[in-house]
């Protein structure tokens, strides 16, 4: 099926919009991605939450409150051990922005905090945002360094070094989102397709 079939369709209920999200952060609902931010209203945030509550692996993050809700969506396991990465680790450590190389657990308090000074006191965007989405170091740091540069490609960012690497990934995401939105197409339930991915909590967690 064609995605834009699916993503310009009137929504009429939150579970609409709910479905919509779904899809959209497939990649990291998979596994393939470490995580994803967006913007859900209060209801969705919720339908969402109770989607995942089952399941220890995955997580929801409200990063800032207002007339809409940003969240952090990852999955513990994926994400933490993307953050085992030393270049990453040695990146964000070299941005001087409180992030230190041997303290991972804290990398997600302090872009919180980072965030809601971006969204609240007009700070500087944390960039170092693409480094938790999965965006390559070399590509946050050209960005940074020089945001109106040429990418060599842009999809779910902007392209400047490894173009084949990044057109692999790219072609994945798309891959799984189709694969979602087929599931959807093909009757399953949110929270089937959820339960089909999801590790599920022991009876002590």
């Amino acid at each position: 099926m064609e995605w834009n079939g699916f993503f310009c369709r009137k929504k009429s209920s939150v579970e609409d919009y709910v479905r919509e999200h779904l899809c959209l952060n497939a990649p990291v609902i998979a596994g393939l991605k470490p995580a994803a931010i967006f913007t859900v209203s209060y209801e969705e945030k919720k339908m969402l939450e109770s989607l995942f509550s089952r399941y220890n692996d995955f997580r929801i993050e409200t990063l800032h409150s207002g007339k809409k809700e940003s969240i952090f969506l990852y999955r513990k396991s994926v994400f933490f051990r993307h953050l085992q990465n030393r270049n990453l680790r040695r990146f964000l450590s070299s941005l001087d922005l409180g992030y230190k190389e041997d303290k991972t657990g804290n990398y997600l308090f302090l872009f919180k905090e980072r965030f809601r000074k971006y969204k609240d006191c007009g700070a500087t965007f944390p960039h170092e945002v693409g480094i938790f989405l999965g965006y390559p170091p070399e590509d946050i740091r050209i960005y940074m360094e020089d945001p109106y540069r040429k990418a060599k490609l842009t999809g779910y960012w902007k392209v400047y070094s490894n173009e084949e690497a990044a057109l692999h990934l790219f072609r994945a995401y798309d891959s799984c989102i189709q694969k979602f939105l087929q599931l959807l197409e093909d009757g399953f339930s949110l929270r089937s397709i959820v339960e089909s991915y999801g590790l599920r909590k022991d009876k002590a967690a």
